[in-house]
Protein backbone atom coordinates (compact mmCIF):
# COMPACT_ATOMS: atom_id res chain seq x y z
CA UNK A 1 0.00 0.00 0.00
CA UNK A 2 1.62 3.60 -1.00
CA UNK A 3 0.93 5.93 1.78
CA UNK A 4 -0.93 9.28 0.69
CA UNK A 5 1.50 11.69 0.99
CA UNK A 6 3.81 9.72 -1.14
CA UNK A 7 5.08 10.90 -4.60
CA UNK A 8 7.85 10.70 -6.53
CA UNK A 9 9.35 7.51 -5.72
CA UNK A 10 10.30 4.26 -7.24
CA UNK A 11 8.09 1.16 -6.70
CA UNK A 12 9.96 -1.18 -8.83
CA UNK A 13 13.12 -1.02 -10.67
CA UNK A 14 14.29 -3.42 -13.20
CA UNK A 15 18.04 -3.12 -14.14
CA UNK A 16 20.06 -4.62 -16.73
CA UNK A 17 23.79 -5.41 -15.48
CA UNK A 18 26.51 -7.01 -17.30
CA UNK A 19 26.40 -4.95 -19.97
CA UNK A 20 29.35 -1.93 -20.29
CA UNK A 21 27.46 0.20 -18.64
CA UNK A 22 24.21 -0.49 -16.24
CA UNK A 23 20.85 1.12 -16.81
CA UNK A 24 17.85 1.46 -15.89
CA UNK A 25 15.34 -1.54 -18.30
CA UNK A 26 11.75 -0.86 -16.76
CA UNK A 27 11.56 2.11 -13.72
CA UNK A 28 7.92 2.31 -12.53
CA UNK A 29 7.41 5.06 -10.10
CA UNK A 30 4.71 7.08 -8.08
CA UNK A 31 3.69 10.77 -8.80
CA UNK A 32 0.88 12.81 -7.60
CA UNK A 33 -0.92 9.56 -6.58
CA UNK A 34 -0.60 7.58 -9.75
CA UNK A 35 1.33 5.12 -10.88
CA UNK A 36 3.70 5.29 -14.13
CA UNK A 37 6.14 4.25 -16.39
CA UNK A 38 9.15 6.42 -15.45
CA UNK A 39 11.38 4.43 -18.10
CA UNK A 40 9.91 6.04 -21.30
CA UNK A 41 7.16 7.74 -21.95
CA UNK A 42 5.99 9.10 -18.68
CA UNK A 43 2.84 6.53 -19.64
CA UNK A 44 -0.17 6.53 -16.33
CA UNK A 45 -0.37 2.95 -15.89
CA UNK A 46 -3.00 3.65 -12.96
CA UNK A 47 -4.52 6.94 -11.11
CA UNK A 48 -5.44 6.82 -7.47
CA UNK A 49 -3.40 4.16 -6.34
CA UNK A 50 -2.88 5.78 -2.77
CA UNK A 51 -4.04 4.46 0.55
CA UNK A 52 -5.67 1.37 -0.79
CA UNK A 53 -4.05 -2.24 -1.49
CA UNK A 54 -3.24 -2.82 -5.84
CA UNK A 55 -1.99 -5.73 -7.21
CA UNK A 56 1.08 -5.04 -9.64
CA UNK A 57 1.95 -7.81 -11.58
CA UNK A 58 5.56 -7.55 -14.16
CA UNK A 59 6.37 -10.49 -16.51
CA UNK A 60 9.75 -10.14 -18.11
CA UNK A 61 10.96 -12.54 -20.55
CA UNK A 62 14.28 -12.61 -20.53
CA UNK A 63 14.84 -14.39 -24.01
CA UNK A 64 13.02 -11.88 -25.96
CA UNK A 65 12.75 -8.85 -24.40
CA UNK A 66 8.82 -8.65 -23.83
CA UNK A 67 7.40 -6.86 -20.82
CA UNK A 68 3.90 -7.20 -19.67
CA UNK A 69 2.53 -5.15 -16.37
CA UNK A 70 -0.76 -5.86 -15.24
CA UNK A 71 -2.45 -3.54 -12.24
CA UNK A 72 -5.45 -4.91 -10.22
CA UNK A 73 -5.57 -7.52 -12.98
CA UNK A 74 -5.70 -5.37 -15.85
CA UNK A 75 -3.13 -5.68 -18.85
CA UNK A 76 -1.76 -1.66 -18.74
CA UNK A 77 1.28 -1.95 -21.36
CA UNK A 78 3.33 -4.21 -23.27
CA UNK A 79 6.24 -3.73 -24.97
CA UNK A 80 10.03 -4.96 -25.85
CA UNK A 81 13.16 -3.54 -23.95
CA UNK A 82 15.49 -5.25 -26.12
CA UNK A 83 18.54 -7.14 -25.72
CA UNK A 84 21.41 -3.95 -25.31
CA UNK A 85 24.57 -5.86 -24.53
Amino acid sequence: MVPKESTGFSLLRIVNLGCERDFNALLLDIHAGSLRNGSYDGLILAADVVDKWNSLIVMHNFDTGAVRIDVNGVKKVQFNIGHPC
